[in-house]
């Protein structure tokens, strides 16, 4: 079953980005954001924590890596959708990259 996120990103640039590997944790930071598809101009950090597992393919690679070997700086969230108990994000980082994140049990929130 797929959920329907509350909250999107679409065409908003990150404005901040932190990833603490060791407590397993990203802070992903917008101007903005919608909420059930309307526009909300107030900051926001975009939280991706404790996850089981966490890997990532960059462009159409079929290979994944684990995501500390290859994650680089988050410019802007592309598509999000949510199966089972996986979160897929694809994003494109600062270097033109396009990848595609994968966290396995996964605790998401969104703080204002």
């Amino acid at each position: 079953m797929t959920k329907i996120f509350k909250y999107s990103f679409d065409d908003e640039p990150v404005s901040k980005f932190s990833y603490d590997f060791i407590n397993k944790r990203l802070e992903i930071s917008f101007s903005g954001y919608y909420e059930n598809q309307n526009l909300i101009e107030k900051p926001c950090i975009f939280i991706i924590e404790n996850w089981q597992e966490a890997r990532c393919k960059i462009g159409d690679e079929e290979k994944s890596y684990y995501l500390n070997n290859q994650l680089g700086i988050i410019s802007i969230i592309l598509h999000m959708k949510f199966e089972k108990d996986t979160l897929t994000i694809l994003v494109n980082t600062i270097d033109n990259r396009y990848m595609e994140l994968c966290f396995k049990e996964v605790q998401l929130s969104l703080e204002s």
